[in-house]
């Protein structure tokens, strides 16, 4: 009895694995599939490195004006 439970337990317990691992693929799909549509309306976007350090002689703020108001991110 108590084999048949732990076989039954396993079982539903790899099933759920594998749920969220196909959970977590299709997340991963819509998220690339989303910020490629916002890529789309907001040129650029894709591109953008939240963590880069600016060229010399860039502006900070990533915009292509250098008069341009910083971001307020």
């Amino acid at each position: 009895m108590a084999d048949a439970a732990k076989s039954a337990f396993e079982g539903i317990f790899n099933k759920t694995k594998d749920l969220a691992s196909a959970a977590a693929d299709a997340t991963k799909g819509l998220a690339s599939q989303a910020t490629q549509a916002v890529g789309k309306i907001i040129p650029g976007h894709n591109n953008v490195d939240p963590n880069a350090v600016p060229a010399e002689g860039a502006p900070a703020n990533g915009s292509a004006d250098p008069n341009a108001a910083p971001s307020m991110q």
